[in-house]
């Protein structure tokens, strides 16, 4: 399963949302037959708080579903508001959650980011009311002394602006650790990882939580796809040494150095809190810690030698799998050991 190439809206989707005329309050979305389709529409009868009600009927116990949900306001070039709702159930089947969850990228890309003003995501149907949306924008805009996270990254965005120095920049980088909360996606695609249902887990700060960018199963050689090679991203891999037949997993933080300052303080500044929280989720599984700059990198020979390095070369910072905390990769002196890995530098 992936946000890039994995489930993609329906042609008829695309039209019904598309040319969707203000007498449609809401447009449910189900995955069917390997695709995004208008399962039903809502027609709209008055207000948009007075015909929330009317989505109770599509929020059953097991069954997730997409709502699109219409508003009455308009942007500056007249088009319509819409609310994009998330709907999980908790009885729903993991797999069913991981393929909702793994589609929403991909359909408000399709459909165009711009023409939606809110998302809410939630497992019970007492989430959808109107009273439950207006608690979720009340604490949305509440005024609030700003967190230590958030006066982060105000000076990340002053680095970026050039309202800073060098100076204070290299401040910024050794600052204290961004706990930016894992989105319930999040949360859901480790358990399916540490089940064994996916081997490859990509995650990438979004707003202001981590939220999921891939998730699949793939061969070692197929790891660098679908990562990008302009934005820094959190990767998880799990790896069978087919000789021994012994798993163990890979956590890369790749930080090109062609990605923006903001992200680059952003991403490493978030690092540390990532790290333990996915060891907290998985019981720290995490075998070895590896940062590069290029995606290219990870190739086969790559991965065997940062995680089995017994059968390749000796290296004295290399965990064993049975024991002690991994710690960072350090590249090897010029032309020693296997492929060098290079520390992303910020500027």
């Amino acid at each position: 399963m992936s946000h890039q190439s994995g489930i993609r809206p329906s042609p008829d989707l695309l039209t019904t949302f598309l040319k969707a005329d203000p007498s449609i309050r809401a447009i449910q979305i189900v995955i069917s037959n390997e695709q995004l389709i208008a399962q039903d529409t809502i027609n709209a009868t008055s207000t948009w708080e007075a015909d929330f009600p009317a989505l109770q009927s599509w929020l059953t116990p097991t069954s997730p579903c997409f709502i699109l949900y219409r508003m009455d306001s308009q942007t500056p070039s007249g088009d319509t508001d819409w609310i994009i709702m998330q709907y999980v159930p908790d009885n729903a089947r993991v797999r069913d959650k991981m393929l909702y969850a793994s589609s929403r990228a991909t359909l408000t890309k399709e459909l165009g980011d711009s023409k939606f003003i809110d998302s809410v995501y939630g497992t019970t149907p007492a989430e959808f009311t109107h009273a439950a949306y207006t608690h979720h924008t009340a604490s949305k805009h509440a005024a609030a002394p700003k967190t230590p996270r958030e006066l982060e990254i105000d000076r990340a965005r002053m680095a970026e602006n050039g309202e800073i120095g060098a100076s204070a920049r290299r401040m910024l980088v050794a600052s204290p650790a961004i706990g930016f909360p894992f989105t319930p996606a999040v949360l859901t695609h480790l358990r399916t990882f540490s089940s064994g249902d996916i081997n490859v887990l990509q995650l990438r700060i979004d707003g202001e939580s981590i939220d999921v960018d891939d998730a699949k199963i793939c061969a070692a050689g197929d790891v660098a796809a679908n990562i990008p090679h302009t934005n820094p991203r959190f990767v998880l891999y799990r790896h069978t040494n087919s000789p021994n037949k012994l798993d163990a997993t890979l956590f890369i933080y790749v930080c090109p150095t062609s990605s923006k300052v903001k992200e680059r303080m952003l991403y490493s500044s978030a690092k540390a809190n990532v790290i333990q929280t996915i060891e907290q989720a998985l019981g720290n599984l995490i075998t070895k810690k590896v940062e590069i700059d290029d995606p290219n990198d990870i190739h086969p020979s790559w991965i065997e030698d940062h995680l089995f390095p017994d059968q390749s070369s000796t290296h004295s910072d290399s965990p064993t799998l049975s024991g002690g905390k991994p710690n960072f990769s350090k590249p090897k002196p010029a032309g020693r050991g296997p492929t060098r890995m290079t520390k992303a530098r910020v500027s």
